[in-house]
């Protein structure tokens, strides 16, 4: 079984900010490999480590042959609280682990934090 996995949001085609208004930073994406997890880093700390959440169809039929473990949990949602972070631009980045494989980097996106005022 194969590790493997993609981050949807944010990214950088978007427009606007991506902060919510009480301060949340969602994140998105998928992973795929035996137990994988998700561990999100900010300016090169890492703030919290989770498990896909949920089960995304397409990710389990593109992956069926490759990775038997695209079949269970393969999605990942989570939003982080960037209240206690200076406002400004940071770098975000998103690693994935499992139990068989070093770890990979889904990249890194430079993200303002800024919160807009209600």
């Amino acid at each position: 079984m194969d590790l493997g996995g993609w981050w949807d949001y944010p990214n950088s085609t978007e427009i606007g900010s991506f902060v919510s208004r009480s301060g949340k930073l969602p994140l998105v994406g998928w992973v795929v490999g035996k137990n994988p997890r998700v561990t999100v880093l900010v300016d090169s700390r890492e703030v919290v480590t989770f498990p896909p959440v949920l089960y995304r169809e397409d990710i389990a039929i593109c992956f069926y042959h490759a990775s038997g473990g695209a079949a269970g949990l393969n999605a990942w949602s989570h939003a982080i609280d960037v209240t206690g972070f200076e406002p400004g631009e940071h770098d975000v980045g998103i690693i994935v682990r499992d139990d068989t494989h070093p770890p990979q980097s889904l990249g890194v996106r430079r993200v303002d934090f800024t919160v807009s005022p209600p």
